[in-house]
């Protein structure tokens, strides 16, 4: 359940966008036995959040799908029954959002589309419940190293399209907990 908080420059204005997303992941663990250790997780999810730009203030609800590549390397100083991991992570992730605002004179659907490249770590504990199969749990915390992307306030004219684009901006906090098989 990844939480992001952003900020965005379009047409030298800021806007904020802060996000709940709600993720089916797939991730890879492998511990050697010299206690070096490796990620590499691939994730699709639903993410609802606020966009406010800075002057008015106004809150626009947008939703969309996310999805999500990360990979790292770390290492493992415990291995056996309990498992603790500690990882340096990079990744990237593509989000497609869009909304509904109306005012009295007429509706339009403002969205985006962007690619962030993130970095950051994640501290992982996992307990063995039988030999091939266990609980794990952690937490992702990232940076957006940098974003970029398109901004639009009615896909019906998408020649007002904005970029976007920000630098080490946000930071997002993915706590996980799931299953894990031994093969």
């Amino acid at each position: 359940m990844p939480i992001e908080s952003e900020t965005w420059k379009i047409k030298a204005i800021n806007y904020d966008w802060s996000s709940m997303s709600y993720q089916f992941g797939w991730t890879r663990y492998k511990t050697e036995t010299n206690g070096y250790s490796s990620v590499f997780g691939l994730g699709i999810g639903f993410l609802n959040g606020d966009f406010k730009d800075e002057l008015t203030r106004k809150k626009t609800d947008l939703k969309g799908l996310d999805f999500n590549v990360k990979l790292g390397i770390g290492m493992a100083p415990i291995s056996n029954e309990l498992i603790v991991a500690v990882h340096f992570l990079c990744g990237v992730d593509l989000k497609l959002i869009e909304g509904d605002v109306k005012t009295e004179t007429h509706k339009y659907n403002p969205g985006a589309v962007y690619v962030d490249a993130v970095i950051g770590g994640d501290v992982i504990v996992g307990y063995h419940v039988f030999d091939a199969i266990g609980v794990i749990a952690g937490i992702d915390i990232t940076t957006n190293a940098y974003g970029i992307g398109a901004y639009y306030n009615d896909p019906a004219r998408l020649s007002k399209t904005s970029r976007i684009s920000y630098l080490f901006t946000g930071v997002n906090v993915t706590p996980h907990i799931g299953m894990f098989f031994v093969f």
